[in-house]
């Protein structure tokens, strides 16, 4: 879905049934007050977490081993 928004950002091309598909997952973020995170033990790679202070807009900024940003 980060793949996806990112197009649709920049202007691309997005179909009818992408255009719900990301309302529908942004609305999710949104209820859940969640972001995504980078998380090598997921088996997406991804996961969903509570927001903090400092997050993006959708996303967690990627953190080295210290909690310091990279």
């Amino acid at each position: 879905m980060l793949a996806l928004q990112l197009h649709a950002w920049h202007g691309g091309p997005v179909d009818r049934l992408d255009r719900h598909r990301l309302a529908t997952w942004r609305r999710r973020l949104r209820d859940l007050n969640a972001v995504v995170v980078y998380d090598r033990a997921a088996p997406s790679g991804f996961s969903l977490e509570p927001r903090q202070v400092g997050d993006g807009h959708l996303t967690r900024p990627p953190m080295d081993g210290e909690g310091e940003i990279r």
